[in-house]
C-alpha cells in the first residue's frame, strides 16, 4: 500500500488551475484511496494481507475525507 499524499502536495502546481480540475484531482485521489482500502480488505480476507495494512488504508481514506469531504463517493 502506498502512503497517503496530502492534497496540497498531490496538487502542487495546480494553484492557478480551474476549480473543476482541482476537484477532479481530489476525486481521483479519493477514488484511489478507496480502491486501496478495498484491495487491502480483500487481501486480509484472503489471508494474504494484514489488519495493519487495512487500517492504514482506512486511516488514509478518512484523512482524505476529513480534508476534502466525501463527495467523491457519490461522483
Amino acid at each position: 500500500m502506498g502512503d497517503y499524499i496530502p492534497a496540497r502536495k498531490y496538487l502542487a502546481g495546480y494553484e492557478n488551475a480551474p476549480i473543476g480540475l482541482v476537484i477532479t484531482q481530489q476525486q481521483r485521489a479519493g477514488n484511489d484511496l478507496l480502491r486501496k482500502l478495498g484491495a487491502a480488505d480483500y487481501a486480509e480476507r484472503r489471508d494474504s494481507g494484514t489488519p495493519e495494512a487495512t487500517q492504514s488504508a482506512l486511516s488514509a481514506l478518512e484523512a482524505h475525507i476529513s480534508s476534502h469531504g466525501d463527495g467523491f463517493l457519490r461522483a
